[in-house]
């Protein structure tokens, strides 16, 4: 079975968020547009305007945006096993969470 998601960092060294259509792998980065369902590159969709690692409870500043963005946190849990979550932003700051309450998240700021 495909993979139909990729969170962070593409075979080609770009990053973002892509997903792919059932029945496409989506790390194959010769597929057509209309083999996947979303992809952060596309110039009208979800842009990443920032992206990094923080310590959980940390606030993480980005260059003020006119809506609050999109933000995806990636964390370990205690089994070594990626977990994502939604965190809520304002205009220009989120405070990064991690799924064990402690330790390093990976976060991209998604501007809508």
């Amino acid at each position: 079975m495909p993979g139909r998601a990729l969170l962070g960092q593409f075979p080609n060294g770009e990053s973002g968020l892509r997903v792919s259509r059932p029945g496409y792998e989506v790390t194959d980065m010769n597929l057509p547009p209309k083999a996947l369902a979303f992809d952060s590159r596309w110039p009208k969709a979800l842009n990443v305007h920032q992206q990094g690692t923080a310590s959980h409870g940390q606030t993480v500043g980005f260059p003020a945006l006119s809506e609050p963005p999109f933000v995806v946190a990636v964390s370990y849990d205690s089994q070594g096993r990626y977990r994502t979550a939604g965190c809520p932003a304002t205009t220009s700051s989120f405070v990064a969470q991690s799924v064990l309450g402690s330790g390093t998240v990976g976060y991209w700021v998604f501007a809508l």
